[in-house]
């Protein structure tokens, strides 16, 4: 956090791959991980750490946005459509899945 807040990317990215190496089914370390992948345009890493977040909490909410976010992004309609799916099973009241639904039909 300290890392990310001093706007340090690839320190903070450093330190939580340090961390995956110490509690490798820690899934907050992965969507963490994605999430900085994300924000430094590497987006395969970023899918690649979602997918271990989810592998290991697949029904995590946090988990599930995120994924969705990062297929969007890679243009994955189908893989972005059925973690939806999934996202309205897990969590209906979700104030994001108009939206999303929207962004994977424009894929």
């Amino acid at each position: 956090e300290v890392y990310t807040n001093l706007k340090d990317p690839e320190h903070a990215i450093a330190t939580l791959q340090f961390m995956e190496q110490l509690d490798p089914k820690d899934e907050t370390t992965y969507r963490s991980l994605a999430e900085l992948y994300r924000e430094t345009d590497k987006i395969e890493e970023a899918m690649d750490a979602m997918e271990q977040a989810l592998a290991l909490a697949p029904n995590n909410p946090k988990n599930l946005d995120a994924f969705i976010e990062i297929a969007i992004l890679n243009k994955l309609k189908y893989r972005a459509q059925s973690t939806l799916d999934k996202l309205k099973e897990v969590n209906p009241e979700n104030h994001k899945l108009q939206k999303y639904q929207e962004e994977i039909n424009q894929l």
